[in-house]
This record gives C-alpha cells, sequence and structure tokens, in this order.
C-alpha cells in the first residue's frame, strides 16, 4: 500500500510527510557539509536561473546537455565537494548525501524565477511509482511545499528526442503539455524503461521518521548571506513559532 497516493491521507498530511522527509535527509548532512553547499549555492559559481533538475535519464546524458546548454547541475555546483565525497564515502552514505543535497540545491533554485527539467516525454515523463528524489524531494520544494516558496516557472525538456533537444514548454503552474503534443506528438517514442525503485520506500520511510508534529510552513531551510538570503529572511518574518529542521543547525552535526 503507497501510504501517499492510496488516499487514505489528506493533502495537509501528505504534504506533513513529504516534508518530515526532506528534514530527515537534510539532517543527514553534517553541519559543515550543508555550509559547504550552501557556499557554493552563494558564490559567484550560481548563475540564477540556470540550474537543470532531471529523472528518468542517464546522468552522463544529462550533464552533456547541460554543459552544451550552459545550465548547472547538482554535481556540477557541488564541484570539489562531490569528488571529496565519492573518496569518502560508501554508496549508500552517497545517496542519502545526495538526497540532501538535492533538497538544499531545489531550495535555492526556488528563490530564482524559472528551473528546467529533463524527463522522457509524454505519456510518461515521470516514474509511475512518484518515488523518485525528483518526485518526493526536489518538485515539492520548487511547488513551495516550504514555507510557501516556490520558482515562479517550471520548464521541461525531452532531450532524447530528435529535433527536440531545444523544445522548452512549462508544466508548472501552468500545463503546457499541449505545445509539445502538437509539434511532437506523432513521433515514434519508445517506453521510458524506468529504474527500479525498492518496494515500500515510503512506508519505511514512515517507520523511520519520528512523530515531531513538522508542517510545510515550519521548515526553515534559511539561507543566509547573500541577496537571494535576505528574500528568505524577508519571507519568513513574522512567522510563527513551530517544529524547525534548519538547513544550517541540522539535527546532527
Amino acid at each position: 500500500m503507497d501510504l501517499l497516493f492510496d488516499g487514505s491521507l489528506s493533502i495537509r498530511e501528505r504534504d506533513d510527510f513529504r516534508v518530515a522527509v526532506i528534514a530527515y535527509y537534510v539532517n543527514h548532512l553534517t553541519t559543515e557539509e550543508i555550509a559547504q553547499i550552501r557556499h557554493r549555492c552563494e558564490s559567484n559559481e550560481w548563475h540564477q536561473n540556470c540550474q537543470v533538475l532531471w529523472s528518468g535519464l542517464d546522468q552522463q546524458q544529462v550533464q552533456r546537455w547541460a554543459n552544451s546548454h550552459g545550465l548547472q547541475t547538482l554535481k556540477a555546483i557541488l564541484g570539489p565537494l562531490m569528488d571529496q565525497w565519492h573518496e569518502t564515502k560508501h554508496k549508500k552514505q552517497l545517496s542519502t548525501c545526495m538526497k540532501g543535497a538535492s533538497a538544499i540545491f531545489a531550495w535555492y533554485i526556488s528563490h530564482g524565477d524559472t528551473v528546467t527539467v529533463l524527463s522522457p516525454p509524454p505519456p510518461e515523463r515521470f516514474h509511475p511509482s512518484k518515488q523518485t528524489n525528483f518526485q518526493t524531494i526536489e518538485e515539492p520544494i520548487l511547488k513551495g511545499i516550504i514555507r510557501g516558496i516556490s520558482v515562479p516557472r517550471i520548464e521541461i525538456v525531452h532531450p532524447m528526442v530528435k529535433g527536440a533537444e531545444d523544445f522548452h514548454y512549462q508544466i508548472w503552474p501552468a500545463d503546457e503539455t499541449h505545445t509539445w503534443i502538437e509539434k511532437f506528438g506523432k513521433e515514434a517514442i519508445p517506453k521510458p524503461h524506468w529504474r527500479e525503485v525498492k518496494a515500500n520506500f515510503l512506508e519505511k520511510m514512515s517507520q523511520k521518521l519520528p512523530i515531531y508534529g513538522l508542517k510545510p510552513k515550519d521548515l526553515e531551510l534559511s539561507a543566509g548571506g547573500t541577496s537571494r538570503s535576505e528574500k528568505v529572511q524577508d519571507q519568513d518574518e513574522g512567522k510563527g513559532e513551530g517544529v524547525k529542521v534548519s538547513l544550517i543547525e541540522p539535527i546532527r552535526g
């Protein structure tokens, strides 16, 4: 049974659970690791509105596309930190750290104006399980699950389709999928070969997560130090007290 999508939870309960999952991964980063990621996102390495996220594609394919279009992947932003993690962490630790880093990456993106997502084309753009990193961590943050701060526009590109490598269309907040269908809808597109997602992942997560009473507006992903940070601080002023899990002060350091 999929507790997020079987209808047994209210929208509010699903949002609370998503926030707790995000907090779980962020809190597995050390204070130093969070500071390093934030520094990269707040430095001249960060090019505003030039980030790309992806789902269902080969990472090398994504990186080549991003490089040729002047966009930044999470791997590119992490830079030397990524190399350090590969040298010092085993596979499971690395996966957990990357999930936490992707949450921070998405949080900074949410303070810009637009983001590009790469995926297979319609009708099956995203994993049917709805349990990929993009679907459970990055997308909810982009759409404002944390304190209502959302990126104004999400665009999508399907670079594996010949002739569509540069065709962008909006999927949120407006869904303009019809523009893709009008131009490429009759193309013979193979069905994506989705990677296997661990069975009952979200149910296992629900057993790991203690009940803190977390609410979407209470997860404080504060990013101090730059004009982007000032925007965060301005929007956070006047918020009520609540349980907060901060990117600056993780549960464990």
